[in-house]
This record gives structure tokens, sequence and C-alpha cells, in this order.
């Protein structure tokens, strides 16, 4: 292999790398997103149903052994 091929197979290396970078990082920004969403329901929910903690927590149980997460 050249040189020269060796320098096009580093930067697109490079740029691939970067995008994956910038995904990894976007991904992680929806998720703290998502993650404050959930937070602020929950506790809306939690001062709107005084039973809402027992209720969330039998539902997620059934959740969980019925739906896969994928």
């Amino acid at each position: 292999m050249s040189t020269g091929q060796e320098k096009l197979l580093d930067e697109e290396l490079d740029l691939l790398t970067n995008e994956v970078m910038n995904l990894k990082l976007n991904c992680r920004t929806e998720i703290d997103s998502l993650k404050l969403e959930i937070e602020t329901l929950k506790r809306f929910l939690a001062s709107s149903y005084p039973d809402f903690q027992e209720r969330f927590q039998a539902v997620k149980e059934k959740v969980i052994r019925e739906v896969s997460p994928e």
C-alpha cells in the first residue's frame, strides 16, 4: 500500500471516528433529556396520585416480565 493510500485511509478513519464520537455525544444528550422528562413525569404523578409509587412499581414489574427491551 502506498503512502498516499495510507494517508487517505487514516483521514477516513479520523472522520469516521469523529462521526461516531458525535453520534455518541448526541445519544447521551438525548438520553439525559429523556431521564429528566421521566423524572418530571414521575414527580408530577406522585404529587397528583398518593398511591403512585406503589402502583408504578407494580406496573414496572409487570412490564419487565412481559416486554422485551429490544
